[in-house]
C-alpha cells in the first residue's frame, strides 16, 4: 500500500517513468482501501477493485493520457427495500491530464482539437489510484434496485397525489382560517 495523504486508495506515478513507449500499470486496491472507499461513498461495500491502465505522453509530453480497464464489485442499498444490491462495475478509461494551465486553456480554445482535459498535473506525478477512485464513483448507479422490488401502489398514489396538486396543503390552511 502506498503512502496515502489522507486519500484512501492512493498510487502516486511519477511522470517520468512514463517512457516513449508509454508506461503499461496494473493496481490493486486492498481490502482496507475497498472498505474505506465504500465509507466515502456511503455504500455498503467494494471488493475486487483493479485496473489494467496505458499511460502515455502526447502533444511532446504536455498532455499524459491514460486508458485502460476498471473493475470492481460493489454492494449498495436498494433504493425500495434497503436490502443489499450486488453489481459489477466494469468501465473503459479514458483520462487526459494536462501538465499545466496554460496547456488546458490553449487546448480548451482549439477549434482544430477535440480533446478534452479531465485535470491537471499536480506537481510530477497522478495519483492512478485518486482517478479511479472518481471513475469508480461516477460508475455508481444513483438509483439501484433489488430485481423484482416494485414500488408500492400506495407509496406511487401518494406521490402522485402530492405532484397532481401541490397548493392542497395551503386550500387546507385557508379552510381552517374560515372556521
Amino acid at each position: 500500500m502506498a503512502e496515502n495523504n489522507g486519500v484512501e486508495f492512493s498510487r502516486p506515478q511519477p511522470i517520468d517513468e512514463i517512457g516513449r513507449d508509454g508506461l503499461r500499470v496494473k493496481l490493486t486496491a486492498d481490502s482496507s482501501e475497498c472498505a474505506a472507499l465504500a465509507k466515502r461513498f456511503d455504500i455498503i461495500g467494494v471488493s475486487g477493485l483493479k485496473a489494467e491502465l496505458l499511460l502515455r505522453q502526447v502533444r511532446g509530453g504536455d498532455i499524459i493520457a491514460v486508458a485502460g480497464t476498471l473493475e470492481a464489485e460493489v454492494e449498495q442499498e436498494c433504493v425500495v427495500s434497503l436490502e443489499p444490491v450486488a453489481s459489477k462495475i466494469s468501465e473503459t478509461i479514458d483520462e487526459r491530464f494536462a501538465r499545466n494551465a496554460e496547456i488546458a486553456d490553449e487546448i480548451l480554445v482549439s477549434v482544430d482539437e477535440p480533446e478534452e482535459i479531465d485535470d491537471l498535473v499536480v506537481g510530477d506525478e497522478i495519483d492512478l489510484g485518486e482517478m479511479l477512485a472518481q471513475c469508480l464513483y461516477l460508475a455508481l448507479d444513483p438509483y439501484p434496485r433489488k430485481e423484482g422490488v416494485e414500488i408500492s401502489e400506495s407509496v406511487e398514489a401518494a406521490s402522485q397525489d402530492v405532484a397532481s396538486n401541490p397548493f392542497s396543503v395551503l386550500e387546507n390552511l385557508k379552510t381552517k382560517e374560515k372556521h
